[in-house]
């Protein structure tokens, strides 16, 4: 819903990166598969299913760097650099939870390069 609610604000090259499964946050939830199809229409969209590849690299806590990994491909900033920063804000949390964070990563991207 947020990502409908800012695509009059995207650029014309711009792209709207986002999740298929949202976070309910209000009893009147629009129907998901509308607000999708409207996020579809913007020129240049990806759509993941952040919660279920972030579950798959291990934690469902890993939703944002899904998307992170979705959007990498687009963004300027290179892929190393990503990476190193991912390993800096996770190292200090223990190996599991930096090896899901990176796994999360990957999946996202390729999630994005397949869609």
């Amino acid at each position: 819903l947020e990502a409908l609610r800012y695509l009059d604000y995207l650029r014309p090259d711009g792209i709207v990166v986002t999740s298929s499964t949202p976070y309910r946050n209000i009893p009147d939830y629009p129907d998901v598969d509308k607000v999708l199809e409207a996020v579809r229409r913007a020129p240049r969209s990806v759509v993941v299913d952040a919660e279920k590849l972030a579950k798959e690299a291990g934690t469902v806590k890993a939703q944002n760097i899904v998307l992170l990994g979705a959007a990498s491909p687009s963004l300027i900033l290179k892929e190393a650099g990503l990476l190193r920063t991912i390993e800096e804000l996770f190292r200090g949390r223990g190996t599991p939870v930096l090896e899901a964070n990176l796994k999360a990563f990957e999946l996202g991207k390729k999630a994005a390069l397949g869609s």
